[in-house]
């Protein structure tokens, strides 16, 4: 039922596995994703507002308070001085974005279907990486964007291969930040696990309640410099 609404929606956020669908019967924790939560709704027959009433969310307070600029990534313009007339010239999240990448070439059109391994490619399969100076893993240095297959949530991570050989993945922290590393399932936690413990120490969490598989990482936009 959760693939057929994830198809009439035309969003693959909306799909539930049985085995996260049991953890939420038994467990008090409500699904950090709205997107779940709606399938939630739909699969048990369960009134919208009584659910969020459930979590402590009142709807009657909805869209009493503006959004924050941090999430809009809106910022003060800056006033430049070019050729003796003043330019206003933004400072936000974009204009940073579009300074590092200058122009996209053009091959890359029609290839992020190949790269992802789906048919459908949207804007919610990219994450900006753009911001953490120290990586979890070598291939992320530098890194920009990362291309995410949200089909793939079961992460893998091999023993017996050598680092550049492991599965990379996107993980949702219970507190709403992202983490991109090496992970797996072991005994029913989370497992992070760094290309090199002289650098990072494995961390373990409760899978679907301290954190949440996104999808693995299938391709990365790197800066040269």
């Amino acid at each position: 039922m959760s693939h057929i609404i994830a198809e009439v929606l035309k969003d693959d956020r909306y799909t539930t596995s049985p085995s996260s669908l049991s953890d939420y019967e038994i467990s008090n924790t409500p699904p950090r994703d709205f997107h779940k939560v709606i399938t939630l709704c739909s699969i048990y027959g369960l009134q919208f507002r009584t659910v969020m009433e459930r979590m402590g969310v009142d709807l009657d307070d909805a869209g009493a308070e503006s959004m924050l600029d941090r999430f809009l990534f809106r910022a003060e313009p800056t006033v430049a001085v070019t050729h003796g007339r003043a330019e206003i010239i933004g400072s936000g999240f974009l204009e940073k974005v579009l300074e590092d990448c200058q122009e996209v070439p053009l091959f890359l059109r029609d290839s992020l279907g190949y790269f992802s391994g789906s048919t459908r490619v949207s804007l919610d399969d990219f994450f900006w990486v753009g911001g953490d100076d120290d990586p979890l893993h070598p291939y992320l240095a530098k890194a920009s964007f990362v291309m995410v297959n949200r089909r793939r949530k079961k992460p893998l991570h091999f023993a017996s291969k050598r680092w550049w050989e492991q599965p990379l993945y996107i993980i949702l922290m219970r507190d709403g930040s992202y983490v991109a590393c090496c992970c797996a399932v072991e005994s029913g936690l989370l497992v992070i696990h760094p290309y090199s413990p002289d650098f990072h120490r494995s961390a373990q969490f409760r899978l679907h309640q301290d954190a949440e598989v996104v999808g693995q990482i299938v391709a990365i936009v790197r800066r040269f410099s």
